[in-house]
């Protein structure tokens, strides 16, 4: 094998993994993008939880002193 024959070869595989890196980091880049609209919508979920967990606290509450009032009472609900 002459050293022509080498640097080419070398060449060769060295645009072969330039070309398979490039097409390698393009995917990461999509992958990048979509976890960060999935980090993006998570932050608007939990900014829905955020504003509707006042309100569900109330209800758990509310449901408690309901469960309270019923056994004092001495009332079954019908589907219990």
């Amino acid at each position: 094998m002459t050293i022509e024959k080498l640097a080419e070869m070398s060449q060769q595989e060295f645009l072969d993994i330039k070309k398979s890196m490039a097409t390698g980091f393009a995917d990461v880049h999509g992958d990048v993008k979509l976890i960060l609209s999935a980090i993006e919508n998570l932050s608007g979920q939990m900014a829905d939880i955020k504003h509707s967990m006042p309100s569900a606290l109330d209800f758990a509450r509310l449901e408690g002193r309901v469960d309270v009032i019923e056994k004092r009472l001495d009332l079954t609900s019908k589907g219990s």
